[in-house]
């Protein structure tokens, strides 16, 4: 999600404010932030401590020159900021171009995280469906101001059972 619209990957290519996925499965995947603000290091990770990168490497050297920075472990050092995502494996559905049933990953914030959770509850409510047999749309939510910097919340909403 970039500004208003969804971005597919590193080539930018706009999908639009609105799509629709069927999630394969989720997991918890960790933004670790050298510090809280703009220009920070960042790298993600499984490991909710972040000991590990995201590709299963040791993410030692990293938090050491960080320490060395004065961010993380140490006496008079500030903590870093390590923030629980949860990464989405899902198929792009209901889409009349070639993206059609493309596997993508999405990168759910915090913010919306409890949103993911009432869409997978009203599936299951409405259409007897678990969260993998799910149609869930995707939109882009209203700007929100916050103290940490405005962001565009995630909404989703149970479509139907899939087929």
């Amino acid at each position: 999600l970039d500004e208003a619209m969804f971005q597919l990957g590193s080539e930018d290519i706009n999908l639009g404010g609105v799509i629709n996925v069927q999630i394969m499965n989720t997991r918890p995947i960790y933004i670790v932030r050298q510090f809280k603000g703009e220009g920070s290091e960042i790298f993600y990770s499984y490991d909710p401590k972040g000991q590990t990168k995201s590709d299963g490497s040791s993410a030692e050297d990293t938090l050491a020159e960080w320490r060395d920075d004065g961010y993380g472990e140490g006496e008079g050092n500030k903590p870093l900021e390590i923030k629980k995502y949860i990464e989405a494996m899902a198929m792009l559905v209901d889409r009349d171009d070639e993206h059609e049933g493309l596997i993508v990953s999405l990168s759910i914030p915090p913010t919306s995280t409890d949103r993911l959770a009432g869409a997978f509850a009203v599936g299951r409510q409405l259409f007897q469906a678990g969260p993998s047999n799910l149609i869930v749309q995707c939109k882009v939510g209203n700007k929100v101001a916050a103290k940490g910097g405005d962001f565009r919340p995630w909404i989703f909403k149970a479509l139907r059972k899939a087929s």
